[in-house]
Order: C-alpha cells, then structure tokens, then sequence
C-alpha cells in the first residue's frame, strides 16, 4: 500500500464519517467537544496546504481565510456562520490533499531528506520528509478519531 492509497482511504473514510451529518449539525460541540466535523475537515485542509509551504513547492488550495478559522492555535466556535457548507469543506479537503501528495510525490529526495525547513518541528521529526510523511497519513488518522468521538457524542452510531 502507497501514501496515495493510504491518503484515498483516508480521505474516503472522513467522507464516510460526514455523510449523514446536516450541515446545520457540523457545528454542534456536544459534551465538551470543541473540535467539531466542520472545524477538523477545514483544519486538514489547511495543514495540508502547509506541506507545499513547508517544501517551498506550490501555491495553497485554501482560501487565504482559512488559516484563521482552521490553523494551529485558532478556537472553534459553534457559530455555522463562520465556517464553509459541508460541501465546500470536502471538495476543498480533497482539493488540498490531492495537491499535497502531488507535491510529495514529485518533491527532490535530497529536500525530503534535509532537515525540516521549519525549526520547531526538527524535534519530532527531524526531516521534510518525515514531516510530510506524519502529514498524510497519521495526523488525518488522529482527526479521523477525533470526529468518531464527536459522532458517538452526537448520537451517531459507529462506523467500524
């Protein structure tokens, strides 16, 4: 199995996991769940567009608003009218995903292999390559949990 077919099964999995859910409920933080199914499609879709920033290849798929509303440090707020329909955040999750393993799969391995270009993450992940690897495939993993949790919140039954 390839990071592209790990990214579709991913990606495939949070379409799964909204299907069901009204755009008026993507908002909704029931019992403390603040990171909501709207706030984590977007998120993703941001940090995915950090990967071409991170490389320095690339223009981003997000509107220049996005960061705010999805990026590290922002609050998700329960107001709907702060944030895209559920089908803009999907076709725009995809978009910038499908870009970001683009830009992966034709980056130089000798820029991969550098020392991640961003200071703070050469801790964790010592390379620009480890860092793109984390990026597409276990951080969406790690927000698909959090949207299965917010789902059996909201009264949704499981998926698996």
């Amino acid at each position: 199995m390839s990071i592209r077919d790990v990214l579709q099964l991913n990606l495939g999995i949070l379409k799964q996991q909204v299907e069901q859910v009204a755009d008026d409920q993507m908002c909704v933080q029931p019992s403390g769940l603040v990171n909501h199914a709207a706030w984590n499609l977007g998120h993703l879709a941001v940090t995915a567009d950090v990967l071409g920033r991170t490389l320095g290849i690339g223009e981003p798929v997000c509107p220049a608003s996005w960061p705010k509303k999805f990026g590290i440090g922002s609050m998700p707020t329960d107001d709907a009218s702060v944030y895209p329909n559920k089908a803009t955040l999907l076709t725009t999750l995809e978009k910038a995903f499908l870009n970001a393993i683009e830009i992966y799969e034709n980056t130089d391995a000798s820029i991969l292999d550098a020392l991640s270009s961003v200071e703070r993450l050469r801790d964790r992940f010592g390379t620009n390559g480890n860092f793109a690897m984390m990026l597409l495939t276990s951080h969406m993993g790690m927000h698909i949990g959090q949207i299965s949790a917010w789902r059996r919140a909201m009264g949704f039954a499981s998926m698996f």
